[in-house]
Parts: structure tokens; C-alpha cells; sequence
């Protein structure tokens, strides 16, 4: 086991080496599901899936049973998303975090134990959609400090992002395009802007020596890239939809050619 999980899980390696096999120890977990009929099992965050979709595959590799395992994965459901839009927050929150401001607070032991955990999600679920959990102040202050934090996060990596598309001149074009974004405080259209050209940026800065580039469109998944003629070339060459060759000093009227085309 790693440090974090032992420190995350309270187990020990002792433990976990001693411990029966996964799908033997889950055969009493659905063995109950099966008896009181339980067809769900609801988790907080995309942790769980993934996790026993590793077990599974790691057990179909050594082609030993994983019967108890499958049943278990089918039958997560992960009510993050559903609950956090309920709450109207605009990110994940802990369920150690919602539990102390809906006054849970385990009997013994921590939080990331199963019980522990379980009454916690209850206690957040059953708050969420049977109060008014707009007149409970701590959970309104959690609210709101999350919004700053994530209000200043995103303000730090706008003034990065900035900072790195500005790093190498601009031409008049290149400033009337930004300064009228800028007037319409069109937030949206000012980032996208300094996203484009930060990959120009970029591809110029990792290759000082080279004066040969090309510009590729990519649509599945949707992208550009921004790459020194040498590397060009192959795959990456045949599944581009469209590309453009160019020289280092020519790069801001290619930018500005991209974004016009981008924004029509």
C-alpha cells in the first residue's frame, strides 16, 4: 500500500496481505444487496468505478472469479454531480466538508470508513432535499468561500495565461483585436484568444533554432496544435483536417488568420 492510502484508510499492509481476495470478500456484501433486494449502491465522487474496474480486469488477466466485483461495479451510482447542482455549488465538495455543516460528525473513528462515510452521504442527501439548506449559515459560508477560492484561482490562471501570450510582441492587428475584446468585456473571447496564441507562444520558445512551423486542425477530438516542421510529419501529418505551413516572423498573421476563422 501506498503512504496515502494507509494514511487515507487507516489500514496497514499487514492487514491488506492477510485480507481474503476482493471478490471473496465482497460475496457477503451481495449476498445482503440480494437478500433486502438493494439494486444501488450510492458513492460520492468517481473514485469507486474506476477502481474495481482495475480489480476486474486484474482478475480476468489470472482468469479467476470476478462475479461479486461485476456486481458491485453495476450497481454504483455516483450522486456527486446530481447532489452538488442541487446545492447550486460550481465544484465538488467533500463529503467531510457538507458533513460538518449539516452537524455529522462521526461517533468514532474518520472519515474514508465505510459506515462513517455512508451515514455521512445520508445526512448531506436527506439535508439537500428535505430543508432549506439556503437558510443554514454554515453551509451558505462554505458556499461562498468556495466561490472566492475558485473565483481567485481562475483570476491567477488568467494572469498566467496572460503573462505567457503577451511574452512575445504583438503587431497593431494583434492589439486592436485584443483591446476591442477587451472594451466588450467579452471575457470568453479574451480567453480564447490568449489560449490560441499562448500555443504559438509556446511552440516558438520550445524550438529557438527553428524558423519552420506548421499550424494543424485536428477534429476528433477537436483541437490545434502548433509544431515545428520537423515533427510534422507521419500520423500527425494524414489525421489533420487541415494545415498551414509558416515562418517564425509570419506567426501573428497566421494567429490572427486562426482566430478570425475560429470566431466565424
Amino acid at each position: 500500500m501506498t503512504r496515502q492510502c494507509r494514511e487515507l484508510t487507516g489500514l496497514t499492509q499487514a492487514e491488506i496481505s492477510s485480507s481474503p481476495d476482493s471478490n471473496e470478500a465482497l460475496r457477503g456484501l451481495v449476498q445482503l444487496m440480494k437478500h433486502y433486494n438493494i439494486t444501488e449502491i450510492y458513492v460520492w465522487g468517481n473514485f469507486d468505478k474506476p477502481g474495481l474496474a482495475g480489480d476486474i480486469n486484474q482478475h480476468r488477466k489470472k482468469n479467476v472469479p470476478h462475479g461479486n466485483i461485476n456486481f458491485i461495479y453495476n450497481s454504483i451510482n455516483d450522486i456527486q454531480a446530481e447532489v452538488t447542482a442541487k446545492m447550486q455549488l460550481p465544484q465538488a465538495v467533500s463529503i467531510s466538508e457538507l458533513a460538518a455543516v449539516f452537524d455529522y460528525a462521526p461517533e468514532s473513528g474518520s472519515f474514508h470508513n465505510a459506515l462513517n462515510d455512508a451515514e455521512a452521504l445520508y445526512t448531506i442527501h436527506k439535508a439537500v432535499y428535505t430543508t432549506d439548506i439556503t437558510a443554514n449559515e454554515k453551509f451558505m459560508q462554505l458556499k461562498q468561500e468556495r466561490l472566492k477560492k475558485i473565483a481567485e484561482a481562475k483570476a491567477a490562471t488568467v494572469e498566467k495565461l496572460r503573462a505567457e501570450a503577451l511574452s512575445l510582441p504583438f503587431t497593431p492587428e494583434e492589439i486592436g483585436f485584443f483591446e476591442a475584446l477587451k472594451a466588450a468585456n467579452n471575457e470568453k473571447q479574451e480567453l480564447d484568444f490568449l489560449r490560441l496564441r499562448v500555443k504559438f507562444v509556446r511552440a516558438l520558445k520550445r524550438s529557438p533554432e527553428t524558423d519552420d512551423f506548421f499550424l494543424a486542425e485536428y477534429s476528433d477530438p477537436p483541437r490545434i496544435k502548433v509544431l515545428p516542421a520537423t515533427k510534422f510529419k507521419g500520423s500527425a501529418r494524414y489525421v489533420s483536417t487541415h494545415h498551414e505551413a509558416f515562418k517564425r516572423p509570419d506567426f501573428n498573421r497566421v494567429f490572427i488568420n486562426e482566430y478570425k476563422k475560429q470566431k466565424h
